[in-house]
């Protein structure tokens, strides 16, 4: 596990943010709350926080313990990282992650939702443009070459319509 891993991994959820607090953490915040913090000076320690059942489990257990200034908040502090597999950071850190947004008001999460939202439509809107790329340079040819052979857009015939109203009326 390394600072990089943990950076692919919570940039894939939505209103994550980084910041170095403190001169020397690492520091990862969803809507300004914080749900996971690693050290940038050897040894690597990572803290995040946890459920209230698993706190008193994982603060004993082997590689790890209550954090600093954060136990009361059930946080847990890993000091010997090699002692998770990577399917655990992943859940622990997704469930810090879940847990903190949690405590969000409903207005906050409700614009994190639509920051997903607007996420998801944005891929598909790209993907959509990219598959049919083609077919809108098809048409504009085939409406190029009607407009060539001396036929009327719409726009040029509700011009000329409106002359001949114009006209008609000043006779």
């Amino acid at each position: 596990m390394n600072l990089d891993f943990l950076q692919q991994l919570c940039n894939n959820w939505p209103g994550v943010t980084t910041d170095v607090k403190w001169g020397h953490d690492f520091v990862f915040s969803v809507a300004e709350k914080m749900f996971c913090v690693c050290s940038l000076e050897p040894p690597p320690k990572i803290a995040f926080k946890v459920k209230d059942e698993e706190f008193e489990e994982l603060s004993v257990r082997d590689g790890f313990m209550p954090a600093p200034y954060m136990a009361r908040n059930k946080w847990v502090l890993i000091t010997n990282p090699g002692k998770l597999n990577r399917n655990e950071w992943e859940e622990f850190v997704k469930q810090s992650y879940e847990l903190v947004k949690s405590k969000l008001s409903k207005k906050a999460q409700e614009s994190l939702q639509q920051r997903r939202r607007n996420q998801a439509s944005a891929s598909t809107v790209t993907s959509a443009k990219e598959q049919g790329a083609g077919k809108v340079e098809r048409t504009s040819t085939k409406t190029k070459k009607k407009n060539s052979q001396g036929q009327k857009s719409g726009a040029a015939k509700k011009k000329a319509k409106s002359k001949t109203a114009t006209k008609k009326k000043s006779k």
